[in-house]
């Protein structure tokens, strides 16, 4: 991240500051800032799942719950 900062300004504000620290602050393990074009999302790795959840919902933040699977992307089928 500190790289993209480097690279793009627009990558990095005061508000995604902020959502990093605090979602490092309670539970996240590390984070990345991803997309591109003014848009995009944050990703954040936990072990305490729960309680990271809970600390987003008390932000009022939007989120999308995931799970990273050891086998690798699949292809999903209707």
């Amino acid at each position: 991240d500190k790289i993209k900062s480097i690279i793009n300004q627009s990558a990095h504000n005061k508000s995604i500051n902020e959502i990093k620290s605090y979602c490092l602050s309670n539970g996240a393990i590390n984070g990345r800032i991803l997309g591109a074009g003014g848009g995009g999302f944050l990703l954040f790795y936990t072990k305490n799942r729960i309680g990271f959840l809970n600390a987003l919902k008390r932000k009022k933040l939007k989120f999308l719950d995931i799970k990273l699977d050891e086998k690798g992307p699949i292809t999903l089928k209707d």
